[in-house]
């Protein structure tokens, strides 16, 4: 089966990531969106993300569906997608947040619907 509906939503961390992620979708033409602050122009940073997670979009799978309708489910799973979340981790200012992040975890995400769906990618320096 091919899946049509969104396969990922992006959470970037500022304008260059999302540049690079816009154009990633743009080129290889991904139905993916594209989760950022003002375009990226107001950055997200990594101890931030647990209030991102509990925005009113990402707080459950129901909200999620809402705002992305496009994403194909079943009545327990989401099919073929993933959350990842493009961040720098040379601003994070505490270290156990940090390697965590590193390690493929996010800090402060407790038992969240989308837990299982959330996929960490980082830069160590800015891009």
């Amino acid at each position: 089966m091919i899946n049509n509906g969104t396969c990922a939503v992006v959470i970037v961390h500022g304008q260059s990531e999302y540049a690079m992620i816009n154009s990633i979708k743009s080129k290889l033409r991904l139905n993916i969106q594209i989760f950022a602050r003002n375009k990226g122009k107001s950055s997200i940073q990594i101890d931030g993300l647990p209030a991102i997670f509990d925005n009113s979009i990402f707080r459950s799978r129901k909200a999620l569906l809402k705002e992305y309708a496009t994403i194909e489910c079943n009545k327990k799973k989401l099919i073929d997608f993933k959350i990842f979340t493009v961040m720098d981790v040379d601003d994070c200012k505490d270290g156990s947040v940090r390697n965590n992040y590193i390690n493929g975890n996010i800090s402060g995400l407790g038992d969240s619907d989308l837990k299982e769906y959330v996929q960490p990618i980082y830069c160590l320096e800015n891009l």
